[in-house]
């Protein structure tokens, strides 16, 4: 985000939340996921409280041993995460 600050904040749902709960809309799921090497837990758990309210709702997947990379995020998704995430997604339109 080096120099591109609106773009951060346009991506940061610290910020997006309010907006959300104030327009009461639209829905929408956020999902964390953390590995219990790298932590996190706290602030996840802080935002949940705070703007798990209204159209915003908010799961925590854990990684037991997981640490800040791809490899345990994808074994994070295959734990149960996008079982988590394709029951609120819309499938693709035909056209």
């Amino acid at each position: 985000w080096k120099g591109h600050q609106a773009e951060m904040d346009a991506n940061n749902p610290e910020k997006l939340a309010p907006k959300l709960i104030g327009a009461k809309g639209p829905e929408v799921d956020v999902l964390f996921q953390y590995g219990t090497k790298e932590g996190g837990r706290d602030r996840m758990e802080k935002f949940q409280q705070q703007f798990g309210k209204g159209p915003i709702k908010v799961s925590i997947h854990e990684i037991q041993g997981g640490d800040h990379n791809g490899w345990d995020y994808v074994r994070g998704m295959r734990e149960g995460a996008l079982e988590q995430l394709s029951k609120v997604m819309k499938g693709p339109k035909p056209q």
